[in-house]
């Protein structure tokens, strides 16, 4: 049974990670980027995060930022920061160790504690290491292209219509080897960006921030042809599997008739 159990969950996992690539490559996948205003402009502000220091955040996105997201695309499977306009070295922002955590929230404004932000569909979608493709491409002035973000491990399920989108990061880095872009931001947003004190992951409180990285979060389509594609790849591993584990039983029966 357990063998059974690992077969499904890796064929499960492969095909989700086959429907989502085959989206991103067929361009269904939809990016928003929040806050809208800074879309397709340089926001008026910037920041470089502490290089090698641990800490926990919260990022509030309104429901209003997603009015053009059509039904169909209702599945968050990964996010990422734009480097600033004034940055011309592309940088692979790399968190060794990091909980990412996703929840349709009822609040318009975040608490300072970030247990009264969590909605009840609070889902961990990602944990271990996680990678923020940070481009240095034209403009010169900016805003700069944005980098197609790591994958999270699981797909987290929003619809606008339920309320506004928290994501949360809590995370983990050491050593020199951790170098921080310069990212772009939008001040002057009050209420959305909660961080704690550096060096202090596990804090149950933290500081509201009056700016706001400039996010693209990336939707796929559900369903689709390639959520199809993809359960059917996991069924056929699945099928495989319990083929392998049948003929491991028959051979030990066979082994202990003999």
């Amino acid at each position: 049974m357990n063998a059974f159990r690992r077969c499904w969950t890796v064929a499960g996992l492969l095909g989700l990670v086959i429907a989502t690539l085959g989206a991103r490559a067929s361009g269904e996948i939809i990016k928003v980027v929040s806050p809208s205003s800074a879309k397709n402009s340089e926001g008026n502000s910037s920041g470089t995060p502490n290089a090698g220091a641990p800490g926990r955040v919260q990022f509030l996105y309104l429901a209003s930022e997603f009015a053009q997201l059509p039904a169909t695309h209702r599945h968050i499977v990964a996010f990422n920061y734009r480097a600033d306009g004034n940055s011309n070295q592309p940088n692979n922002w790399t968190f060794p160790d990091v909980e990412v955590w996703m929840s349709t929230t009822s609040r318009t404004t975040l608490s300072s504690v970030f247990a009264d932000n969590h909605g009840p569909n609070k889902t961990k979608v990602h944990d271990g290491s996680l990678t923020f493709p940070i481009l240095a491409t034209p403009p010169a002035e900016g805003p700069k292209d944005f980098a197609d973000g790591q994958l999270l491990d699981a797909p987290f399920f929003y619809d606008p219509s339920q309320g506004n989108l928290l994501i949360e990061e809590a995370y983990v880095v050491s050593g020199p080897n951790f170098p921080s872009p310069t990212i772009d931001t939008q001040s002057g947003v009050s209420g959305r960006f909660l961080a704690t004190t550096v060096g202090l992951p596990n804090s149950t409180s933290g500081t509201l921030v009056n700016s706001f990285p400039v996010f693209q979060l990336e939707f796929v389509p559900e369903p689709s042809t390639f959520v199809l594609a993809g359960a059917g790849f996991a069924l056929v591993g699945l099928l495989a599997c319990r083929s392998k584990i049948g003929g491991r039983r028959r051979a030990m029966r066979r082994d202990c008739v003999d």
